[in-house]
């Protein structure tokens, strides 16, 4: 079995009670935990950026991410 991996991207609110709105899930996969990770701070970060200051400081937002695991069988 080989493994890759997906990007998601979750941005949430945390004025009052935090919450997560739809996930995002970026259309690329990755071959190893490693590079879905360092993509997920680059592409958080990158979210952050284009929301832009005014909309994340009054919204209190935050973009989270995961890397999840994909199973593919070997051929």
């Amino acid at each position: 079995m080989l493994f890759k991996y997906v990007l998601i991207l979750h941005l949430c609110s945390f004025a009052g009670q935090p919450q997560c709105y739809n996930p995002k899930v970026i259309p690329l996969e990755f071959d190893t935990y490693y590079d879905c990770i360092q993509q997920g701070y680059l592409k958080a970060s990158q979210a952050v950026e284009n929301i832009g200051t005014d909309l994340v400081n009054k919204q209190k937002l935050a973009v989270k991410f995961e890397c999840k695991e994909l199973t593919q069988e070997k051929t």
